[in-house]
Parts: structure tokens; C-alpha cells; sequence
């Protein structure tokens, strides 16, 4: 728990909202996003993995949950992945 504090700490992370569904009625689909927060400053969606591997399919997930997101008034830019201590995380929205 120590090491993912000092993660969260030196990336600046603030959440703004934490297990949020998000959906787009245009395009007919919905998730719930993991996190929503400000990553050194920049607003960033989030979405823990905590499999072995990340694969191919979670970054369209991610890029979905940044679409529909943004629809309901959570935007993020695009940004690059991410590991924090003990679990894999996606970060395409910062």
C-alpha cells in the first residue's frame, strides 16, 4: 500500500470521481469507469488492470470510456499508459 501512496503522490494524482458509469446513446454503449482525477495536472481517465498481462482489446475499452466520458462532461486528452506498484493501469486520458 506504502508503494502505491508514493506512486500516487509523485504523479500529483487528485480523484474526482471513482466507479462511474459513463455511456453514449449515440454510439449504444456503456462502462463504468474506474477513476476520473487530475494526473499532474491534467484531467485523466483511468482504468485498473490487474491481470498478468494488459491486452490489445483494453485499449479500445479505455478509448470508449474517454468517448463516452467526454459526452457527459468528463474530458480528458489523450495520453500514455501507465504502471503504478501492484496492479497495471491504462491512462488514455491524460
Amino acid at each position: 500500500m506504502e508503494s502505491w501512496k508514493d506512486w500516487a503522490k509523485s504523479i500529483a494524482l487528485e480523484p474526482l470521481a471513482i466507479e462511474r458509469t459513463v455511456y453514449c446513446e449515440a454510439c449504444g454503449y456503456a462502462g463504468t469507469l474506474d477513476l476520473y482525477a487530475r494526473v499532474e495536472g491534467a484531467l485523466t481517465s483511468l482504468d485498473w488492470k490487474s491481470g498478468r498481462a494488459i491486452y490489445p482489446e483494453a485499449f479500445l475499452q479505455n478509448v470508449a470510456y474517454r468517448h463516452a466520458a467526454a459526452r457527459q462532461g468528463l474530458p480528458s486528452s489523450p495520453g500514455p499508459s501507465s504502471e503504478c506498484p501492484s496492479s497495471s493501469m491504462i491512462r488514455p486520458g491524460r
